[in-house]
């Protein structure tokens, strides 16, 4: 049987993982070979499809490749007629997840279009990538924070729970909750200038407002300043604009998505359009 190899994409990655019924079910999932680098294999179904003498006879052959050891820190990906194996390693073991390859590729193509959030009237509020995480924001002053999988177009997973995007919606609005994104595009933190005093501040995401940094700029301007310290973290322009325009406008809003940005941190995309009913 021929194989072909090659690392794991971020996007693949997110099933290297045990999934939910649901996307098990989606996306071929036959089940999970855990491999340790002491003692024996231990085999894991899951919810998808069953194992077959061709699944087995692959899995074994991919099996026998984790001897050489030569599995990146992204982990593998290795097609062998009709299925596909994720390979993700730890440092005590390797976890082989089998998956119906075109069922597998299917939904992560679908999932591209990332997981949408609406208000109770159906208008689009901001999208995020698979696998992103939100705040939910309480009247309470309750801050919870989770995980979300696409399932499809008006399906998601928040935390453990399914939900039809208008449930979720009408959920959060009559418990009067607010959801606002927690882009893994942005940083924990980085600097700006506050505009009012022109000094530097500190950007939390997810956070309204800043705080001072009692960081002088020197000889160069406070945004000459702010962005040497961000450059030093890593942190782009396009970053830094997003976080500033979430701190001061709210990070459910297009100005606060650093994709929206170019290079030099200016403003380069429109506002998504609104979709309408979604029902």
């Amino acid at each position: 049987m021929e194989m072909t190899m090659r690392a794991m994409t971020p996007a693949e990655r997110l099933y290297a993982q045990r999934q939910s019924r649901q996307i098990s079910n989606m996306t071929g999932c036959v089940g999970c070979l855990q491999v340790p680098k002491a003692g024996d294999p231990v085999w894991r179904d899951e919810y998808g499809s069953p194992r077959t003498e061709a699944f087995d006879a692959a899995l074994a052959k991919v099996a026998d490749t984790l001897r050489d050891g030569n599995v990146p820190p992204e982990g593998l990906r290795v097609d062998a007629g009709e299925y596909a194996y994720l390979i993700a390693p730890s440092p005590d073991a390797y976890q082989i997840y089998g998956y119906q390859g075109k069922w597998l590729d299917r939904h992560r193509k679908e999932a591209e279009q990332g997981i949408r959030f609406i208000t109770q009237r159906y208008h689009e509020q901001f999208r995020i990538p698979d696998g992103d995480m939100i705040r939910i924001l309480c009247p309470d002053g309750q801050v919870l924070d989770r995980v979300c999988r696409f399932v499809d177009s008006c399906h998601l997973e928040v935390g453990n729970g399914l939900y039809h995007i208008c449930e979720l919606a009408e959920r959060m609005e009559r418990a009067g909750n607010t959801i606002i994104p927690l882009r893994s595009s942005l940083p924990e933190r980085c600097f700006g200038v506050a505009e009012a005093t022109g000094e530097i501040i500190v950007l939390t995401r997810g956070e309204m407002g800043y705080r001072p940094a009692g960081a002088r700029a020197g000889d160069v301007s406070p945004q000459e300043g702010a962005d040497a310290l961000n450059e030093a973290l890593d942190v782009t322009k396009a970053q830094a604009a997003a976080m500033l325009a979430g701190s001061l406008f709210g990070w459910d809003k297009p100005a606060a998505d650093p994709k929206n940005y170019d290079e030099r941190g200016q403003l380069s995309r429109p506002r998504y359009r609104d979709r309408g009913d979604v029902r």
